[in-house]
């Protein structure tokens, strides 16, 4: 039995690590679709619109207001697909750094939310492989979705720090969570897909709620 467990265990493993895997070049693949043939062929009608508007008589405003809008409309869906193909794959986090991601992504996490996101990293970003910073950043991803689901949040925290154990990031909010069956509310799936990227890796998940009410979640992946 216990050899019969043991090649369940690892089956298993290969199948998440696989399925993990092929979602991360799923989303790079739209993501590259989106840039190279979509946007493309929008940013190409607005140059058609912008053509044919300076061909039309000056008086004919129907006209020129009906290429006006279509020109918004356009410049919406390019702007909308931007953001989109920034969720989907970072281009921050292929072409710069992991730490340059987050940065951003808490940008953008926090804009219009009422909520003091403050950050630290340290001085110097240490090399990080490709596999590790996707799963960072998705982690932590999965991390700002819990925190901004918790009730009554308005102070919030992320602390990066690289030691000789790996590379350690820490969430910390004084939300409330919702908890009707003494567990958060949605938290499970979220806590089980990030232990298990991570542990793929050899690292870890922890999540604690302090006697003071603040929620504290720490990943560590060595590096």
């Amino acid at each position: 039995m216990t050899g019969s467990s043991e090649t369940e265990l690892l089956e298993a493993r290969v199948v998440i690590q696989h399925l993990l895997a092929t979602g991360e070049s799923t989303k790079a693949h739209t993501a590259r679709k989106l840039h190279d043939d979509i946007q493309e062929l929008m940013v190409a009608a607005v140059m058609d619109l912008a053509s044919a508007a300076a061909r039309l008589p000056t008086s004919d405003l129907h006209a020129q207001q009906q290429l006006a809008r279509a020109n918004r409309a356009l410049q919406t869906a390019i702007g909308s697909s931007r953001e989109l193909i920034e969720e989907l794959r970072p281009s921050l986090l292929e072409n710069v750094s992991l730490f340059s991601a987050l940065r951003w992504k808490i940008q953008r996490v926090g804009e219009g939310m009422k909520v003091l996101y403050t950050e630290s990293y340290p001085e110097v970003e240490p090399v990080i492989s490709a596999e590790v910073s996707v799963a960072m950043f998705r982690i932590a991803e999965e991390a700002l979705a819990m925190t901004l689901s918790r009730g009554a949040v308005d102070i919030a925290d992320l602390a990066v720090h690289v030691d000789q154990q790996g590379l350690h990031m820490r969430f910390m909010d004084n939300g409330v969570p919702t908890m009707p069956d003494g567990r958060e509310q949605g938290s499970a799936v979220a806590l089980a897909a990030m232990r298990y990227r991570l542990r793929l890796l050899g690292g870890s998940v922890e999540i604690e709620r302090l006697a003071n009410g603040n929620t504290i979640l720490t990943a560590r992946v060595p590096l």
